[in-house]
């Protein structure tokens, strides 16, 4: 899984393998044996993990715009400045969160 992890991002095994163990460390996925072949270690998202993939989600560009489409010029405005205001707290809160899992990831 890791293997296939890393070739489908396009990195290294070894950074894969550091990246799951951040993402581990920050309670966003967890890993366990694959019960069919015991060489295979599954990735798989916690509850936490989950809803941060969930929360992804919701913001898909192409949903936004469709969404966006239904309404009348000034709420569309106040909508996307709402959106970008949510878009730099959520890139706040994203650094503050990866500082977070480097601060325990280092030795």
């Amino acid at each position: 899984m890791v293997g296939e992890l890393a070739e489908h991002l396009g990195v290294t095994a070894s950074t894969m393998s550091l990246t799951l163990s951040r993402l581990e460390v920050g309670g966003f996925i967890f890993r366990e044996r694959d019960a069919a072949d015991r060489r295979v270690m599954n990735v798989l998202l916690t509850d936490h993990g989950e809803r941060m993939r969930e929360g992804l989600a919701d913001l898909d560009p192409d949903r936004v715009h469709r969404m966006l489409q239904h309404l009348d010029p000034e709420s569309r405005r106040l909508a996307l400045r709402g959106l970008g205001l949510l878009a730099e707290a959520a890139d706040a809160l994203t650094r503050s969160g990866r500082e977070h899992v480097d601060a325990l990831s280092d030795p």
